[in-house]
């Protein structure tokens, strides 16, 4: 015969069941989705270090369900869908953008995203890390004196002109230090089947960052950003000459062939794979270039020109991408918690060390990896020596018009249109981009 149990004794273990059940649909309750939409996946160099990282706060944090959202694809595609994001009102709690108000227009006119000012003057981490680098925000996530701060800085670039030594000594030839010498050593190269220059035009990454690059050389800052700002840009020569320079060499066989078909990995891999003498472009492709082949590297300012106005010390440089905090998700006070709790992850010296070991410049004051490359070591002493930085133009101009340098530069490399009629377009959708 079964005992039969007194409700006495079965209530307080009833209850503390009930407790029990009640406490852990509140921690069902309390752990908050936060979004986070980046860009560091697939091929990308910093995919190794950033994901796993991704993973160990996911672990680490059981309050927190991090929803990772990984962005491949070029800078138009990511921009297009979260500026289609911000509309819906559906934008990632933090992701990933690029700077300048160019880029960040949408977002801020939308009300889209927080204005951090505030909460990073008062808090210690944050206040300590930036304390005296105020210049890390200007121009990129502030755009007005002491005005509002529409996110935080991930990433540190320059960009300068990367050379495998071994394939010039190859061709017998030197490192060019002008266009003239450029001109000179194209036919070497293609004597002994090496491409010159690994090029890529299929997303907007190193046909437009050599626009801007040759831009650089060619003028002034002023006049550049006035063009791209305020339209104008047949009145300026930097534009029609750097456009007569992608064009020219394009004729001269400079680049690989159907480059615009290629986008900015495989152009990598061909001077990984030491099938291409030069390449040009940011600190954030050191990470693609192995240690087998960067031994053979180094790294130089891009070539100058004579007669030209742009200062030959100068580098383009600043930051490269950053975080964004929606809005929305700011305003909720669970998800403001997750949020802050996330960024506190992303912005700290631990993993902007790790990432010196595949050629992310240091952001925050730390020191380099063992393992960090010495392309990366070279870059940051070349950066060193520049007389100052400038950051990338796209930084300071509209959509229509960011959009038309990466077409316009296709059309110049694959020579389908002429660099007068590439710069007469470019001023076309400048103005469109201001009118809207």
């Amino acid at each position: 015969m079964k005992a039969k149990l007194k409700w006495s004794v079965l209530f307080p273990a009833v209850v503390i069941l009930a407790l029990g059940m009640a406490g852990c649909g509140n921690a069902a309750k309390s752990k908050v989705p936060i979004r986070l939409a980046y860009i560091f996946t697939g091929v990308h160099s910093e995919a190794p270090v950033y994901e796993p990282y991704l993973k160990d706060f996911a672990a680490t944090n059981p309050d927190i369900n991090l929803v990772a959202e990984p962005m491949p694809g070029g800078t138009p595609d990511i921009q297009a869908k979260l500026y289609t994001q911000a509309a819906a009102g559906s934008l990632p709690d933090v992701f990933i953008s690029w700077p300048g108000p160019g880029m960040l227009k949408n977002f801020i006119s939308a009300n889209a995203v927080a204005d951090l000012k505030d909460y990073i003057a008062k808090d210690p981490q944050f206040s300590s890390y930036f304390k005296n680098k105020g210049y890390l925000f200007e121009n990129s996530v502030q755009f007005v004196k002491d005005g509002p701060i529409w996110g935080m800085p991930e990433e540190v670039y320059y960009m300068f002109l990367t050379v495998n030594k071994k394939l010039f000594d190859q061709a017998g030839v030197s490192v060019p230090t002008t266009y003239d010498d450029v001109k000179k050593i194209i036919p070497a190269f293609k004597a002994k089947g090496i491409i010159p220059m690994a090029m890529a035009g299929k997303d907007q990454d190193m046909n437009v960052c050599f626009w801007f690059g040759l831009l650089n050389r060619f003028g002034t800052n002023d006049e550049i950003i006035k063009g791209i700002t305020q339209g104008g840009v047949t009145q300026y020569p930097a534009f029609l000459n750097s456009a007569k320079v992608i064009y020219e060499m394009a004729g001269w066989g400079a680049f690989p062939e159907a480059c615009t078909a290629k986008d900015s990995g495989e152009a990598m891999s061909l001077f990984d794979s030491g099938k291409a003498a030069m390449y040009y472009g940011g600190t954030w492709y050191i990470g693609n270039v192995s240690a087998e082949t960067a031994k053979d590297c180094a790294v130089v300012p891009l070539w100058t020109f004579a007669g030209a106005r742009g200062d030959s010390k100068e580098l383009l440089g600043g930051i490269a991408v950053e975080y964004l905090v929606s809005a929305k998700g700011w305003a909720d006070k669970d998800h403001h918690r997750g949020i802050d709790k996330l960024l506190h992850a992303l912005i700290n010296p631990a993993l902007s060390a790790k990432l010196t070991e595949v050629g992310v410049p240091p952001l925050l004051d730390v020191q380099y990896s063992e393992k960090a490359s010495k392309l990366l070591i070279a870059a940051d002493k070349l950066a060193k020596g520049a007389s100052r930085f400038q950051m990338n133009y796209d930084a300071y101009g509209n959509q229509p018009g960011n959009d038309a340098l990466n077409n316009l530069s296709q059309g110049l490399l694959n020579r389908s249109i002429t660099p007068e009629q590439a710069v007469q377009e470019l001023d076309k959708q400048i103005r469109s981009g201001i009118s809207q």
